[in-house]
């Protein structure tokens, strides 16, 4: 079984229709508060896709979060208070994912934060690992959070060649532990592999809640 995690989702309708137009049951990772978001959620719902939220976190690298941005340096309150809007803009969400968040998702601090607010809400939390030290696998495991963390990401280079062989180390995965879990983009690339390959390719793509309800 693969997971099939589609980040970024949000700013542009066009690439979101794209991913409807795959006959798979793909995992709609959506970002708060852009301009498509509440769309995508309402038509993605409508087409039984699971939906996730993909929400910005601080990373090493200065980078500009937009609205609902999550930082190291904010207190209880203010982590507390962008989450909760971050929820109410992606409807149906049954758990997140980081957005980049090299930094946020190493700080203990932060992170206990966000997993007492997604255990209020019975989120899971699927670690995107854009550091090899994220806390947030082993600190959901440990305030009784249901956790998933990322095998490969499918696209990080963009090209056919490269998207081939992460696949390939993809099914690899799957085989020898029953499941893997890839991220990828709503890119051109990216979305003629996927219409092309999962027709006829061996394994079985399911919705990301097949392995978190597990």
């Amino acid at each position: 079984r693969v997971v099939i995690v589609i980040d970024d989702l949000g700013p542009n309708k066009q690439a979101a229709a794209s991913v409807f137009d795959i006959n798979a049951p793909l995992t709609l990772s959506v970002m708060p508060h852009q301009t498509h978001t509440g769309w995508i959620t309402e038509e993605g719902h409508r087409r039984g896709y699971d939906i996730i939220g993909h929400i910005p976190m601080e990373a090493k690298e200065p980078h500009s979060l937009g609205s609902g941005g999550l930082y190291t340096w904010m207190n209880e309150d203010e982590i507390r208070e962008n989450l909760e809007g971050d929820f109410n803009s992606i409807h149906y969400a049954k758990g997140i994912s980081n957005h980049m968040g090299s930094a946020f998702t190493e700080d203990e601090r932060a992170m206990r934060i966000l997993l007492s607010v997604l255990k209020e809400h019975g989120f899971f939390f699927l670690d995107s690992l854009t550091t090899p030290k994220s806390a947030g696998f082993r600190l959901a495991k440990k305030q009784g959070v249901k956790a998933l963390k990322r095998d490969v990401f499918l696209d990080y280079n963009d090209t056919p060649g490269e998207i081939e062989a992460e696949w390939e180390k993809l099914t690899a995965i799957a085989q020898k532990n029953g499941y893997a879990i890839a991220l990828a983009h709503p890119r051109k690339n990216t979305i003629d592999f996927l219409r092309r390959t999962l027709p006829s390719n061996k394994v079985t793509v399911v919705p990301i809640s097949e392995l978190a309800g597990e």
